[in-house]
């Protein structure tokens, strides 16, 4: 539950539906999200939807790099890619946007569902992810190989990614200043 979902006034909120609202509150289109959702629940394919919705090309190819760990890696490399290219990454990362917002203060509720995976990431599944690898793979090196090929396919989607964001960050105005 913690993983996906929180406590918010009386009831629970999703983290993608908390992400949304942030979303909606910043200012930001969420009309390709919701023509995504729509797509997916008509059983269409992620990445397929992802293009049909619009999503920029990096996004689709980031999904479509994690899609693929998802579909054919082995759980070890599974794992592995969840443990050292989500987990591991998210309080940094979350972190550093937090940052942007104590500058502008617009992104109140998706700092909420950024702060909210900095603290259980950081200080719970983080660890437990590790863990999960570590028990996974043994002592077996063949094991840990294929992971770390794994891991590295991953952060180099994820750079890739980033890449892309900030290469569209730098053509547009300013936003948050």
């Amino acid at each position: 539950m913690v993983e996906e979902s929180d406590e918010l006034g009386d009831g629970f909120i999703s983290h993608f539906e908390l992400y949304v609202s942030g979303m909606t509150e910043a200012g930001a289109d969420t009309s390709a999200i919701s023509g995504l959702i729509d797509l997916l629940r008509d059983g269409r394919p992620v990445v397929e939807s992802l293009h049909a919705a619009g999503a920029p090309q990096a996004s689709i190819d980031f999904a479509g790099t994690t899609w693929d760990i998802i579909e054919n890696a082995p759980i070890h490399c599974q794992a592995a890619a969840f443990a050292f290219g989500r987990e591991d990454l998210i309080p940094d990362m979350f972190t550093q946007v937090v940052a942007v917002n104590e500058r502008s203060n617009k992104l109140n509720t998706f700092v909420d569902y950024l702060e909210r995976h900095i603290e259980v990431d950081g200080e719970q599944h983080t660890p437990m992810a590790m863990q999960m690898v570590t028990d996974l793979c043994g002592d077996d090196p063949a094991k840990w190989e294929a992971c770390a090929d794994t891991i590295n396919n991953a952060l180099a989607a994820r750079a890739r990614l980033w890449d892309a964001i900030l290469a569209a960050v730098l053509l547009q105005p300013a936003v948050l200043g």
